[in-house]
């Protein structure tokens, strides 16, 4: 794999005082429950996987240090979620006004709950979870600029990596298969097309602000309806990749005399395309500008991203704007309650994007600040025309003892109508993973 020969390049160029290592591994058990699919005759919706993370860190003197993250998950029901990943890698050195970093990292830019708008550097790990939350390790060269008027930091990027997701197997799953590894791009460079970003973060007395700018090949495809490659049929033959223009398709079949073809002909032809048909990424060339701003005043805190974008087809923008509000120490419980409320708007229109483009975001936050580190978080995305289409989502934690901690994710999407989303009326989940830390 080209991302692990550019990680191996980076080992060979570490000094040799980084030989002793702290490591910290931790290994997991995860159960996920999609109770609405018991009914299913082709897949148990009952699945269960282990993974296993190995941190590892070094310091020494001058600034420098070696930092690292290795994931391994193992799937008894998907093989596509069978995978690994190096998430972070990478050397770094470090002084009173730079910091200089060459490897696989991890970056995460926003504020807002609902969704990280402007967090465009890393891939997500799509059959990790759904939520966009977590990132595949990018392959990156980094310098920050540190001074009195804020932090600006370059980023060049040499290579993309592929957004992952669920296979033949898999849950949640789109209505289609996704062939990911069929992907296409609109650079001829494809993958190793050069991104570059640049972004630029101050605190201003309460404000906190971030403005950035990224250009290169998009994270986010878009999934076009294709026609598998060597599908099967009298008329569909596609030997050297998919056909990702069905209608094409159709209109272009070898026609039989008489000129206009039997109704029965047709409906052949029909059946043999929709047999076949699969979602394909396509990656776009992508610039982007963002900005994320954070305002804190007494226990509120408001919240804005916001982007522009511009592709070879369309220039789009979105923004996520909300509040926070935080009761502390509650009747002097020691508990904190914090209320959350948010506006999603975006006009790019794509099925990944579909659940974004005019949504209203509604949440509470709970810390119980006890020993065990007890944390909730609950909340509802209804869409703004269709109230009652929503999403329902609750997250908790909580340590067991010092070296297990469990916690528990649970989705629920209620009455999808739309044409895009009406697949995941039957893929509610509840996922519980118990962790061991060493």
């Amino acid at each position: 794999m080209r991302m692990d020969r550019s990680v191996l390049l980076v080992l060979l160029a570490l000094p040799a005082a980084a030989q002793a290592l702290e490591f910290r591994p931790r290994l997991e058990a995860e159960g996920r429950w999609f109770y609405e699919a018991e009914n299913a005759d082709d897949d148990a919706p009952l699945l269960g996987s282990a993974a296993g993370t190995l941190e590892v860190y070094h310091a020494w003197e001058g600034g420098r240090r070696i930092v690292g993250e290795f994931f391994y998950r193992h799937d008894e029901n998907d093989d596509s979620r069978t995978h690994g990943d190096v998430r972070e890698l990478y050397y770094q050195q470090s002084g009173d006004t730079f910091e200089f970093r060459a490897g696989a990292r991890r970056v995460f830019w926003g504020v807002t709950e609902s969704r990280h708008l402007v967090d465009v550097v890393n891939q997500s790990d799509f059959i990790e979870n759904i939520s966009n939350e977590l990132k595949l390790g990018q392959p990156m060269m980094s310098l920050a600029f540190i001074g009195d008027l804020g932090t600006t930091e370059l980023f060049l990027m040499p290579y993309q990596r592929a957004r992952t997701f669920p296979g033949e197997k898999g849950y949640p799953r789109f209505p289609l298969e996704v062939q990911e590894h069929e992907a296409m791009y609109e650079s001829r460079h494809e993958q190793e097309h050069v991104d570059y970003a640049v972004r630029y973060n101050n605190t201003f007395g309460p404000v906190d602000l971030g403005l950035a700018w990224f250009d290169g090949t998009g994270r986010e495809p878009r999934l076009s309806p294709c026609v598998r490659r060597n599908a099967s049929g009298t008329f569909i033959a596609t030997p050297n990749g998919p056909a990702c223009d069905a209608g094409s398709n159709f209109q272009s079949a070898v026609l039989p005399p008489p000129l206009v073809p039997p109704p029965d002909y047709m409906q052949q032809v029909a059946a043999e395309i929709q047999a076949n048909l699969v979602l394909v990424p396509f990656y776009d060339l992508w610039r982007q500008a963002s900005v994320d701003a954070q305002y804190v005043t007494g226990s509120m805190a408001w919240k804005l991203e916001g982007v522009w974008r511009e592709t070879l087809d369309e220039a789009t923008w979105g923004s996520v704007a909300g509040f926070e509000y935080t009761f502390g120490d509650v009747r002097g419980s020691g508990m904190d309650i914090g209320v959350l409320g948010e506006y999603l708007y975006d006009e790019k229109d794509d099925a990944l994007n579909v659940l974004f483009d005019d949504e209203l975001f509604a949440g509470v936050r709970l810390a119980l600040n006890d020993v065990a580190g007890t944390t909730l978080l609950a909340g509802v995305l209804a869409s703004r025309d269709q109230g009652d289409m929503r999403r329902y989502g609750l997250e908790a934690s909580r340590r067991l003892t010092d070296d297990w901690k469990l916690t528990a994710e649970l989705r629920v999407f209620s009455k999808w109508p739309d044409d895009n989303t009406v697949f995941l009326a039957d893929q509610d989940f509840l996922t519980v993973t118990l962790e061991r830390y060493f």
